[in-house]
């Protein structure tokens, strides 16, 4: 046992230059964390709760014209809260945006083949409304990605009927 607590406590040369190796290791400068690494750990989510009376602000200004995103904004909180206050408060939804001469454009746009993309940033709105209204307007959606070609002839192609 005597043996045993003197090499513990009396310890070789190897281990002590490996105690002095690891001592200068541990002061090393150490490295500063990225500007935007947050010590503290993730962040929790704010609830931000309404009151009563803000719930009904909320559906007012809706009815009044706001969007939902705007809502959400100026009341800190997500849109789906603000759909879900809306709902439990029975506000009908507005679903589209478009008046009758906006849906008149988009036939007119699409015929013309600009894209639904296109039609939606000129209008202001998601390219899922103008699909959505050309569909129930009764317009055939071309394919994803294409967009209505010219039937008129080629003049900078060669004639391949006068070949044969």
């Amino acid at each position: 046992m005597v043996d045993l607590v003197e090499h513990l406590s009396n310890p070789s040369s190897i281990l002590s230059s490996i105690f002095g190796e690891l001592e200068s290791v541990n002061k090393c400068p150490v490295r500063s964390p990225a500007p935007n690494y947050k010590a503290e750990g993730p962040t929790q989510q704010v609830q931000n709760r309404l009151t009563p009376e803000q719930i009904v602000e909320l559906a007012t200004a809706y009815q009044f014209g706001s969007t939902v995103l705007e809502l959400a904004e100026s009341f800190g909180i997500h849109r789906t809260t603000v759909l879900r206050h809306l709902k439990y408060q029975q506000v009908p939804r507005r679903r589209s945006r478009l008046n009758q001469v906006d849906i008149e454009k988009t036939v007119h746009l699409y015929s013309l083949g600009q894209s639904c993309e296109t039609i939606a940033l000129e209008l202001g709105v998601g390219a899922s409304t103008i699909r959505r209204t050309l569909k129930k307007t009764g317009v055939e959606l071309r394919r994803g990605g294409t967009t209505k070609v010219s039937r008129s002839v080629n003049t900078h192609a060669p004639n391949l009927l006068s070949k044969l």
